[in-house]
C-alpha cells in the first residue's frame, strides 16, 4: 500500500525490507525472553516478505509476457535454493565449528549486510524499470 505502482517507492521498501531484518536479527541476542526474540524473529521475517515480493513484483514488470511463467519459477527456485544453502551453512557452522548461536547469528548479519548495501546504493542509480510487453 505504501508504494504503490511506483518503481521509485518500491525500491525504497525494498531497503527498508533488509534493514528491518538486520536491525531485528542484529538485536535478537538481547532478548530478554522467548516472545520477544519470536515477535522480532517475525518482524524480520515481514521485512525479508517484503524484499521477496517487491522483487518479484519489479522483476515481472520488466519481463516480456510471454517469459513470465519460466521467469516466475527459476526465480522461486533460485530462491529456495539460496534459502536452503544458507541454512546448510548456517547449521553446519553451528554444527561442526565451537562457534555459539549469537556468533553464527552475527556471522549471519554481517553476511546479509553485504546484499543491503550493495542493493541500497545501487537503486538510488536506477531511474525506473523498463516496460517490456
Amino acid at each position: 500500500a505504501f508504494a504503490g505502482d511506483d518503481d521509485r517507492k518500491l525500491r525504497l521498501t525494498i531497503s527498508l525490507g533488509f534493514f528491518l531484518a538486520l536491525l531485528m536479527y542484529t538485536l535478537l541476542p538481547f532478548a530478554p525472553n522467548a516472545w520477544v526474540g519470536g515477535a522480532m524473529v517475525l518482524t524480520a521475517h515481514i521485512g525479508g516478505s517484503a524484499i521477496w515480493v517487491i522483487c518479484t513484483v519489479l522483476l515481472m514488470k520488466t519481463v516480456p509476457d510471454r517469459f513470465r511463467g519460466r521467469t516466475f519459477a527459476a526465480e522461486l527456485g533460485l530462491v529456495m535454493l539460496a534459502s536452503s544453502m544458507s541454512n546448510l551453512v548456517y547449521a553446519a557452522l553451528l554444527d561442526y565449528t565451537g562457534l555459539t548461536l549469537h556468533q553464527v547469528l552475527w556471522i549471519a548479519c554481517a553476511v546479509c549486510m553485504i546484499p543491503a548495501l550493495n542493493w541500497s546504493f545501487r537503486a538510488r542509480h536506477i531511474t525506473t524499470a523498463p516496460q517490456i510487453s
